[in-house]
């Protein structure tokens, strides 16, 4: 599914409101994030963005199933987080389990 970005946030929230257990996320990661043409329409663009980094930040979620890899039709292959040597076609696939209880409550008695 694709995303305006003006309503990606949007889309996460009602993502995680319905969600019973369970979010899979896979998308393109490059290390460093870029943008490109959308080759489709003019005009619009195809943000290549760590997606998951938006679930792991609400403090709800925690990663079950991470895996990095390369969109290549011809060939499937794994690559570690690091390896940037795929940077166009570098897809993360990520797997959260709702946690309510994720973050430790805390006071301000016992921050101070």
């Amino acid at each position: 599914m694709y995303v305006d970005r003006n309503y990606i946030l949007q889309a996460v929230g009602e993502a995680i409101r319905v969600a019973k257990e369970y979010i899979l996320v896979s998308g393109f990661t490059p290390v460093q994030p870029f943008r490109t043409n959308y080759k489709y329409k003019s005009g619009l663009f195809t943000y290549h963005i760590d997606h998951s980094r938006i679930l792991e930040s609400t403090g709800i979620f925690e990663l079950v199933y991470d895996e990095y890899g390369v969109d290549d039709t011809k060939h499937c292959i794994s690559v570690s987080v690091e390896d940037d040597r795929h940077e166009w076609n570098r897809v993360r696939t990520s797997i959260f389990r709702k946690n309510q209880d994720l973050l430790p409550i805390k006071s301000q008695e016992v921050i101070a």
